[in-house]
């Protein structure tokens, strides 16, 4: 056969098969932008909340103006901007808690000590309910100086307030229903074991049934151990489980709690003391049935940052718990941007710091290369053991594939991480990594407009089909909305 022939059925060949393949991705999501783009602001803090009544809000904190809501609908046109009428002082702690048809606002400060409550409805209006909380005959929860916890439970507000009691070295926690329309309703009150000279309070949720508490304590001895201790709202009996590690520290150890099974994984970054040459940094992992007993072995997992590995992303194949992620940099002091969606039942930090508004705050510069650049991508077994192992090298002038930016999120059964692809110097796509039916790690390609810078840590998903992320386009900022076809 003619060679000139042959190459030109190889060409159409690659031809027919890329176009398949674009094809099938494309067949597999739909991208939509918002027609509608907003200037920057200057300094403070954007959040996103999606889905409200169909509406998709997009909110700038400033400490210096009154917060702004920026309210798109569901073809991501701006139906309304709405100004709060609310003033936050610096330092304010700042929550927002989100609920079928409205969601909370809950800001706090400490000197003078205020907590504000403004319910906010899917078209922007907003009324101040702050009075839930005001009223005297509640002075047994409602006098803390410190942030509440907020969480939605069957699309009810829950309201936890922690107070320490240093004279028999326990922390009371009360959990409280609010209605906003009525009065508030005191539901259990919890007392626990802490120390404040030793212990340090990880992390508190609420589930149906039970509060969890992670806690870290070091002893005389500079010995650690993490606890975790499972409190029921009825009873407040406690049940505990501990984990020692001699004199290494937990960094950022996290639980989470599975309504499937009412399972518990608990995680966390083990580093060695201050010191210690040569050390590594361990990732530690352990899964517990309702009564606390392990599921699986526990796990270590040693050296999670060899061949220049800089992030780590560990998932389970049959598990859909989301992502793991772990920094080379993680718990060293390193500047890092956390920004927490605060959605369903999430009571950790909110957006409560005062940075200065900056897309480039998303990504580590690519410029520091003195710095380990490396990507890993593992898949784990049902007890916890690996399975797949992927590297992205990232060598040469730019990242393939971003190591500091990301979003991990669930959607159809799926854990997904979403990750900033390099495609071309200053073009940059992004890339969905999830374990497939057949205990691979695979990859599917997002097409965005590679000029755009896209936020990441403030995705969230909506209706179990689709996502939403705010992106800036040099001082315009707007919002992207993936849809997956079934």
């Amino acid at each position: 056969m003619n060679p000139a022939i042959c190459l030109h059925m190889n060409y159409y060949r690659l031809l027919t098969i890329l176009l398949f393949f674009f094809c099938a991705v494309c067949s597999a999501q739909k991208i939509q932008y918002s027609k509608s783009l907003l200037k920057t602001p200057g300094t403070g803090n954007i959040q996103l909340v999606a889905n409200v009544q169909g509406f998709h809000h997009l909110i700038y904190f400033s400490y210096t103006k009154k917060p702004v809501i920026h309210v798109f609908n569901n073809q991501l046109q701006l139906h309304s901007s709405n100004e709060l009428n609310i003033n936050l002082p610096e330092n304010c702690d700042i929550r927002l808690l989100q609920l079928s048809d409205y969601y909370i606002l809950y800001a706090h400060s400490e000197q003078p000590t205020r907590h504000q409550f403004i319910k906010i409805n899917g078209d922007g209006t907003s009324s101040d309910i702050s009075k839930l909380i005001n009223n005297p005959t509640d002075s047994l929860w409602n006098k803390s100086k410190a942030t509440f916890q907020l969480f939605n439970r069957n699309n009810n507000i829950y309201l936890v307030s922690h107070s320490y009691h240093p004279q028999i070295k326990r922390i009371k926690s009360v959990v409280v229903k609010l209605d906003t329309e009525g009065p508030a309703q005191l539901t259990s009150q919890l007392i626990f074991p802490f120390d404040i000279g030793t212990d340090e309070l990880k992390q508190v949720t609420l589930n149906d049934d039970h509060l969890l508490i992670l806690k870290n304590t070091k002893d005389e001895d500079e010995t650690n151990t993490l606890t975790l201790l499972k409190i029921d709202l009825a009873s407040g009996t406690i049940i505990s489980k501990e984990f020692e590690s001699g004199k290494h520290v937990y960094s950022s150890p996290t639980l989470r709690y599975s309504r499937t099974d009412s399972s518990i994984f608990v995680y966390s970054m083990l580093h060695s003391p201050a010191g210690y040459k040569r050390s590594r940094p361990v990732i530690f992992m352990a899964r517990l049935n309702h009564l606390l007993n392990e599921i699986a072995p526990l796990r270590t997992i040693t050296n999670p940052f060899k061949d220049n590995a800089v992030s780590s992303f560990y998932v389970e194949k049959n598990k859909t718990t989301g992502w793991l992620s772990f920094s080379a940099f993680q718990g060293t002091g390193a500047a890092r941007m956390n920004l927490y969606n605060q959605r369903t039942d999430m009571g950790g930090p909110g957006n409560s710091s005062s940075n200065v508004w900056n897309p480039d705050n998303f990504y580590y510069p690519s410029t520091q290369l003195n710095y380990p650049t490396a990507v890993r991508m593992v898949l784990l077994n049902n007890r916890l053991e690996r399975v797949k192992d992927s590297l992205v090298k990232n060598e040469g002038r730019y990242y393939k594939i971003h190591p500091w930016t990301h979003a991990q999120f669930v959607l159809q059964s799926t854990s997904y991480l979403l990750l900033v692809h390099e495609l071309a110097a200053k073009r940059k796509g992004l890339v969905l990594v999830y374990p497939n039916k057949d205990g691979q790690i695979e990859t599917l390609p997002v097409r965005v407009y590679n000029q755009f810078h896209f936020m990441l840590p403030l995705l969230q998903t909506a209706d179990d089909n689709y996502f939403i992320v705010p992106f800036t386009d040099k001082k315009e900022i707007g919002l992207m909305k993936v849809t997956f076809n079934n």
